[in-house]
């Protein structure tokens, strides 16, 4: 029985495959020589999945291998008998389709300026417009409703034709999302507003049904939570396409902690690729694998577009007449994804997240960083208190503006954006967006707060002053929103001050919040604070008035207040009467050893004298120290990274130095009050580059705060590496596991030594106790390891961006205890979102009391992701998740009785229940499956 010699068809396979340019030089000699290669080297995986026989192509090879070594080449002659041999094969051969879709995958701002993705986008669709004129059988798809909005604002005349294209069906639009995003780093509402505002824009500007936008492409997104399958569902999304952070099967169903799936297919070849025949390899044992008749074959140029060449489009006609080839034909993305539905029961099934790949990205371009995480937060908060004032005080809800101010934050969620694998014209656009979303969001969350203010019933708080010579009123306008913050200007005179603070999430919350107090002409020391009860909150000067702001002076007042779930409470601040003076304590009498301990109610914290390092955590009620007796707790580490596996604004190299930051610190600050216990020490380092750190603990809190500023002047090279900041957590107990927050809930991971996603906080699990949790309010990018529990702050990547981090940071950390990893996600959320404060006017009559919650969640198992008026504005929606492993019963509480509730999917169509909601009183009550994201319109 004759058998095939395998390295005679690699040796012509080397001549023939291994240069494609050649092509363009012999391009006559090269193409018979493909052609045969390729279709012997078909028919050998036919024979490997059982759909021929290996003696049937013997002869044929032998016939090509003799013309090769006789004339030096496969001539034509050479093609059309080795293709007679193989003739009994023809049928089989093309009982197998390949799928060809067309696409160009459009970078947004990858490595250019906004300006060159418009005309990017503008000159490839222009062609694929003119191809399709010529071809009348090719197909084209394309994502991203980003890319849809750029031609129907810069060329109305072209999206006309797209349009027609699109209603003939030879255009398949792929875009679930406004732009193919990261899916670590953005939160589970982000990924909401994506489905939702693409499906809304692209239905009205494409006159499309919006249910056909089924499918979510991300080629090239670099990794994806666990939860992503849960969303899509409920977003009407059943099929996924993706490249990267799997190597498993390549058809699957994708199964969320829920139970919920989508059919995913994962790109066994690359997204950008040219219709060359090789991608025809894989067809039968893929086919073969699956029980299916159709492979799929995406090609055309990418990354800056382009797309289909007319070359790839002839080599499609062409290669679909080679007898022994599949079947070629021009498709769409949704003819595979129908034919995968019918087998849809028996595809393997995959849980859990799909990553990892590109460590760096959780860090690099840390402003873009920050600012997601602040954008996203705002917005939560915006609307939440736009949307309840607009129902409590009929007043005008601006969800147009919110809706801007999403899309500005979701096209900076682009999978080269967000991650930071960009240029530096990537992120001046990308800060641009930032500010117009903020200055839409914070003014509009402004409004809204300050509308509740002037409807509070203070008037019981009248008294005489005379306020004529004040300058309070107009001070300090915009401070300290450069931060980020709400404006904190003055809207009072006088000495008694009134101010609500705001609490932004849904349970009741005692903390410190922060005021500031302008033009104040009274004595500091007898300032005092009292509740809308008349009790007395604790209080703490920060700063005198003596800081200059635009030319009025502010003090800076720490103040604890218990504040109702989304509600507020009014402070009252007063001149005490003046006491008498007493002797005592006017001046030093001996000498006094320095205090580096820093105590509240719940911990104590020893902080070295000499290094500033924590020489001891010790949780009070146990008494258990949790610092390692042989190294300090937190350690500021300034890091070498070997750059030779290249891509740095990609990849963490490899440690190369470690050097500690607390060599040579000094300490510039204490504060030892009644709220707030605090040391400051500075380092300088490197390139004159500074590094202070003050070390807080306030009242109440069993968390120790971090607030990091960075003075950040180091630069990398090739030569010399990357400089990180980093931040490393000793554990000085066994840990089995580290769980991170995620989109949705959270994880649990095994150690690792490269970084790993979180959305705000890691935790290191201990198995005889509370466990070390280490909060961020801006960092993505955590290590749990061996080594301890530590956290990417800084790093300075050298490409595409060479100087992407110089400047100033601000990062706020905390250091924590927590009971379970349900208290963890509680911990964080307080963290990322502080009490809001916003100066009251003189005592006035008003509709609202002192002292009020509007909305409240009674249930410790689902967490709010979304307070916002309907799309229709025809009530409140809210949005919740679950991260209990059984149906939780939920419980939403109102400022007054609801008239009616339904359940909805995530694009607000009323979904079926077997389950009714039921109103009782100022209660909503209705279930949220296990690990489950539900929404609830409720009508007012």
């Amino acid at each position: 029985m004759p058998m095939i010699d395998l390295n005679r068809l690699n040796r012509m396979a080397d001549e023939y495959l291994t240069e494609w340019n050649e092509q363009y030089a012999k391009p006559l000699r090269n193409y018979w020589g493909q052609r045969t290669v390729l279709q012997l080297r078909y028919a050998m995986q036919m024979a490997a999945c059982g759909m021929a026989r290996e003696e049937d192509i013997a002869a044929a090879l032998a016939a090509a291998w003799a013309d090769f070594q006789n004339q030096g080449a496969i001539t034509r002659e050479t093609c059309g008998a080795v293709e007679h041999l193989l003739q009994p094969l023809a049928a089989a051969a093309k009982s197998i389709t390949l799928l060809c879709i067309g696409h160009a995958h459009i970078d947004m701002n990858w490595m250019w300026s906004y300006d060159e993705t418009v005309s990017v986008t503008l000159d490839t669709f222009r062609t694929m417009l003119d191809l399709m004129d010529e071809y009348p059988d090719y197909t084209f798809a394309q994502s991203q409703a980003s890319v849809y909005e750029i031609v129907a604002k810069h060329d109305p005349a072209m999206l006309a034709e797209i349009i027609k294209r699109v209603h003939e069906g030879r255009w398949e639009v792929t875009a679930s999302t406004w732009v193919e995003a990261d899916r670590n780093m953005p939160n589970a509402e982000s990924m909401a507003r994506h489905f939702l505002y693409t499906r809304q824009y692209l239905a009205e500007l494409l006159s499309i049904d919006p249910a056909t936008l089924d499918l979510d492409y991300e080629p090239d997104t670099f990794g994806h939570h666990q939860n992503v399958p849960e969303i899509l569902t409920d977003a009407g999304v059943k099929y996924y396409y993706h490249c990267r952070g799997s190597e498993g099967p390549l058809l699957y169903r994708w199964q969320a902690p829920s139970g919920r799936s989508v059919i995913s297919y994962r790109e066994p070849l690359w997204y950008n690729w040219t219709m060359d025949g090789r991608c025809a390899m894989i067809a039968p044992q893929f086919c073969k694998d699956y029980g299916l008749n159709v492979a799929l074959r995406v090609y055309g140029v990418g990354d800056h577009g382009g797309g289909p060449t007319r070359r790839d489009l002839e080599k499609i006609i062409d290669m679909n007449s080679w007898p022994i080839f599949p079947r070629y034909k021009f498709g769409t993305y949704h003819e595979f994804y129908q034919a995968a539905e019918q087998i849809k029961a028996q595809l393997p099934v995959v849980s859990g997240e799909l990553n990892f790949i590109f460590d760096g990205c959780y860090t690099t371009q840390t402003r873009i960083k920050r600012d997601n995480r602040l954008g996203e937060n705002n917005l939560f908060e915006a609307e939440a208190v736009g949307a309840i004032s607009s129902l409590v005080l009929k007043r005008p809800y601006p969800g147009a503006d919110y809706k801007q101010a999403w899309k500005n934050i979701l096209f900076n969620q682009f999978h080269d954006i967000l991650p930071g694998s960009g240029t530096a014209d990537t992120r001046e656009y990308a800060m641009g967006l930032y500010q117009q979303a903020f200055a839409l969001t914070n003014s509009r969350r402004t409004s809204a707060l300050r509308a509740i203010a002037d409807q509070i019933d203070s008037s019981p708080l009248t008294i005489t002053e005379d306020i004529s010579l004040s300058r309070s009123e107009g001070a300090g306008v915009g401070f300290p929103t450069a931060s980020g913050g709400l404006s904190r200007y003055g809207r009072h005179a006088g000495l008694r001050r009134l101010f609500m603070v705001w609490n932004p999430l849904p349970c009741e919350r005692t903390e410190v919040c922060e005021l500031t107090i302008w033009d104040w002409q009274g004595d500091a020391s007898r300032m005092q604070f009292q509740d809308s009860q008349g009790h007395v909150a604790p209080h703490q000067l920060i700063t005198s008035g003596v800081h200059e702001y635009w030319g009025h002076l502010y003090h800076t007042v720490l103040v604890q207040v218990r504040v109702p779930a989304t509600g507020y409470e009014t402070l009252v601040l007063n001149e005490l009467p003046a006491q008498e003076l007493s002797a005592a304590g006017l001046g030093p009498r001996i000498i006094g050893e320095p205090d580096f301990t820093l105590e509240n109610e719940y911990l104590t914290v020893a902080v070295s004298r000499q290094d500033g390092t924590l020489v001891s955590l010790t949780d009070k009620e146990t008494g258990r120290n949790y610092a390692d007796p042989h190294s300090p707790l937190s350690i500021f580490r300034l890091i070498e990274e070997d750059p030779q596996q290249g891509m740095t604004a990609w990849v963490v190299g490899p440690y190369k130095k470690i050097r500690s930051l607390h060599e040579n610190i000094r300490f510039t600050g204490r504060q030892d009050g009644p709220v707030r216990k605090s040391l400051t020490w500075t380092a300088e380092f490197g390139n004159q580059s500074e590094l202070t750190v003050t070390l807080a603990l306030d009242r109440g809190e069993r968390q120790l705060r971090l607030d990091v500023a960075v003075k950040w002047q180091e630069i990398g090279t090739a030569k010399t590496g990357v400089p990180q900041l980093n931040l490393l957590l000793p554990i000085s107990y066994a840990c089995p596991f580290f769980q991170y927050d995620i989109p949705m809930g959270a994880i649990k991971r095994e150690p690792h030594h490269f970084d790993v996603p979180a959305s705000s906080y890691a935790l290191a699990a201990n198995p005889s106790g509370r466990s070390l949790m280490l909060v961020s309010d801006s960092k993505y990018g955590f290590r749990g390891s061996e080594e301890g529990l530590s956290i990417t702050l800084i790093r300075s990547s050298f490409d595409p961006d060479p100087w992407p981090e110089v400047g100033a940071h601000q990062i706020r950390l905390a250091i924590a205890l927590t009971d379970s990893g349900r208290e963890a996600g509680q911990i964080a959320r307080a963290f990322c979102h502080p009490f809001s404060t916003v100066a009251m006017r003189k005592p006035q009559t008003g509709s609202l009391p002192m002292q009020q919650s509007l909305f409240r969640l009674i249930d410790g198992e689902t967490c709010v992701s979304a307070i916002k008026l309907a799309e229709d504005g025809k009530g409140l929606t809210v949005r919740l998740y679950s991260m209990a492993e059984d149906t939780v019963r939920t419980t939403l509480r109102f400022w007054q009785k609801p008239q009616k509730a339904v359940l909805t999917d995530l694009m607000e169509k009323e979904a079926e229940s077997d389950d009714p909601v039921q109103i009782i009183d100022n209660d909503v009550i209705f279930p949220v499956k296990p690990y489950g994201i539900q929404t609830v319109k409720i009508i007012f």
